[in-house]
């Protein structure tokens, strides 16, 4: 039921949880793609939804993540009540307000109270110690960051590439080729851009939302054939399978 260890060679049930959500994550894009375009919405209006939706991502995954070395002392807050007003700042921010125009100016008001929350919070955060105090960093962006990084990978991939099947799983490849060089020595000269794009050089996380994504094309392509669908899904899956005890000869389950 628990997470296995992280250099034991299997899974737990709770080890599905993350990965089978960024699959979820990737499965969605054709869709809300669709869903945008059925609305009229240009390109360079889908590029920016993109992009702030990794950035508000990427926000919330690097406060989330500094709770870890929080210091209440030196902040001169609890710790839990900081928590609590990040907390309420992203809901004020990204709250989906009704479309009522009689409550814009109130609906304005509160995500502006929401921001304002979040600036007093990152500049009255303190970590560290009081005769080496430390601010805000970055760290493995937690989840909400992690997220982030694959959304923006495949969202790209999509937008660049749309329903271009087999360019996508060469994109896809790339990603696993980069999850499996990351286990080795060979991207060390990469490492002066690792604590910000380590995530994207890892390949893990863009790999699985990825991989979703390809299902998801294919959902939408036959969605009103259900056996044509599983007549490719079923032995994809299968292809993984086999690939994953294939790779398993070098590298364990983690």
């Amino acid at each position: 039921m628990v997470h296995t260890s992280i250099q034991e060679d299997g899974i737990g049930l709770a080890d599905w949880v993350f990965p089978g959500f960024l699959f979820m994550v990737g499965l969605s894009i054709p869709f809300a793609f669709m869903a945008r375009k059925k609305l009229g919405q240009s390109n360079m209006q889908l590029l920016k939804h993109i992009l702030i939706r990794f950035l508000s991502l990427i926000l919330m995954g690097v406060f989330i993540v500094n709770r870890v070395d929080y210091n209440a002392a030196l902040t001169g807050m609890n710790k839990n009540l900081w928590l609590i007003l990040v907390y309420i700042s992203v809901f004020l921010i990204w709250n989906k307000y009704p479309k009522a125009p009689s409550y814009n100016s109130i609906f304005k008001i509160l995500k502006g109270i929401g921001v304002l929350g979040l600036i007093i919070l990152a500049a009255v955060y303190r970590s560290g110690t009081l005769e080496n105090p430390g601010w805000m960093h970055i760290g493995w962006w937690d989840i909400q960051g992690l997220i982030g990084w694959g959304y923006l990978v495949s969202a790209l991939t999509y937008f660049w590439l749309s329903d271009r099947i087999w360019s996508i799983v060469g994109v896809w490849f790339v990603f696993i080729v980069l999850n499996i060089l990351a286990q080795t020595p060979y991207t060390a000269f990469l490492s002066p851009i690792k604590p910000v794009f380590g995530v994207v050089i890892s390949g893990n996380v863009p790999s699985i939302v990825l991989s979703g994504l390809l299902i998801g094309i294919l959902i939408k392509r036959y969605k009103a054939d259900y056996k044509q669908f599983l007549s490719f899904v079923i032995p994809i899956g299968f292809i993984f399978l086999a690939l994953a005890f294939f790779l398993c000869n070098w590298f364990i389950i983690s």
